[in-house]
């Protein structure tokens, strides 16, 4: 994930201000964090913490 940011800082399609490597460390954070939470409990919306971190990261990386 942290190759992936950097390709798109270089790309002009992350904001130059991102800082690659702590932004991949909390995103596979939140990533792993949701699923053992999903696996604690059933009902947790896994589905749907999946997207509004996806929006979350989408708002906040972009250019």
């Amino acid at each position: 994930m942290e190759d992936a940011l950097n390709r798109g800082i270089a790309e002009g399609n992350v904001h130059p201000s991102v800082d690659a490597r702590t932004t991949s460390q909390l995103v596979m954070a939140a990533l792993r964090g949701s699923a053992y939470q999903w696996l604690l409990d059933g009902s947790f919306d896994f589905d749907g913490t999946l997207r509004a971190l996806e929006m979350h990261i989408e708002r906040t990386l972009r250019v």
